[in-house]
């Protein structure tokens, strides 16, 4: 009886040990997974820095995802509409070379972007466009006030705030939006415009002939 009653001690001791140990694994699994799924950004690259690979590349990612656009030539005669939290990278200043060619009725930006919420807690940015020389076809100026690139911040109430979807700093505002190491070359009129941004920054970003600078 002593002896079994030793064994049957030493044995709730174990079931109690690896009892504890389970729950810690698994608080640990599922402290790992949600570290990562708030942190791991997916990279999605387009196959060529065409309009139809790069919109598509872009119809694939998720706030917070990386859009990579390799090097290339290429002309666009669409606009890009980006309406998620993302970054769109080109392959860098003078690498990815995109030209204008779109038509001139109304005069549409190249580049629509419309942001109607904060970035993801565990995102560095909200918006972020770099690495791209920017160009037109244009032999005349795209008159009016419509830009080349076109960035609008429209947030809304968020009335439970989550990692995932944060409430904004101001109301109607989003903020953490960066435009960097971008060239814009011979636009034939307003190189950019943002409107309704917090924390937006540019740097270094170089204007060159024929550009008029609007929304600073």
């Amino acid at each position: 009886m002593g002896s079994a009653g030793i064994i049957s001690h030493a044995s709730l001791q174990l079931l109690s040990l690896l009892k504890t140990l389970h729950i810690r694994a698994v608080f640990f699994t599922v402290i790992s997974l949600i570290l990562l799924s708030s942190t791991d950004a997916a990279v999605i690259s387009a196959q060529t820095a065409s309009y139809t690979d790069v919109a598509a590349a872009v119809a694939l990612a998720k706030d917070g995802d990386i859009v990579n656009v390799p090097s290339g030539t290429v002309t666009w005669a669409t606009t890009l509409t980006i309406t998620k939290n993302i970054q769109l990278i080109g392959a860098g200043e003078g690498q990815t070379i995109i030209t204008e060619n779109l038509p001139r009725p109304g005069n549409p930006p190249l580049i629509d972007v419309t942001l109607t919420r904060e970035a993801p807690t565990a995102s560095k940015y909200s918006f972020r466009l770099s690495g791209f020389t920017f160009r037109s076809a244009a032999t005349v100026n795209r008159g009016g006030y419509t830009p080349f690139l076109k960035i609008t911040g429209q947030s809304s109430y968020v009335a439970v705030p989550t990692a995932a979807l944060p409430a904004p700093l101001v109301l109607g505002c989003v903020s953490k939006v960066r435009v960097d190491h971008c060239r814009f070359d011979n636009l034939m009129g307003i190189a950019w415009k943002v409107d309704q941004l917090l924390k937006f920054i540019i740097v270094p970003l170089r204007c060159c002939d024929h550009n008029l600078v609007n929304g600073m």
